[in-house]
């Protein structure tokens, strides 16, 4: 069985995620958030794979750095970010899947 996190899990203010609390390895962001806030998923120990929605447009300084596990982001191809920090010390991260327009 596959547990995906719960919305609970997230720390969300005006579509802006500021924080993932959650514990699991496969992160869906909730469908509305457009901005990755700074930091939001630093130093996650738990998260594997990390699916941004079609909405995430943009990422803030670290927003998912340090994350030790981390092996792959799933991401839209107008996501962008013009921080060069956002994945600082995520070492495992080792596939990036860009979802072409419409899908």
């Amino acid at each position: 069985m596959l547990n995906i996190a719960e919305y609970k899990d997230f720390i969300i203010e005006n579509n802006k995620l500021i924080k993932y609390v959650g514990k699991e390895k496969y992160v869906l962001v909730p469908n509305f958030v457009e901005i990755i806030g700074e930091g939001a998923f630093k130093d996650n120990a738990y998260v594997e794979q990390l699916i941004l929605p079609d909405s995430v447009k943009y990422a803030e300084s670290q927003a998912f750095a340090y994350m030790q596990n981390l092996k792959l982001i799933e991401k839209s191809s107008q996501f962008w970010t013009d921080k060069e920090d956002i994945y600082d010390v995520s070492n495992n991260l080792q596939d990036f899947i860009v979802r072409s327009d419409g899908r």
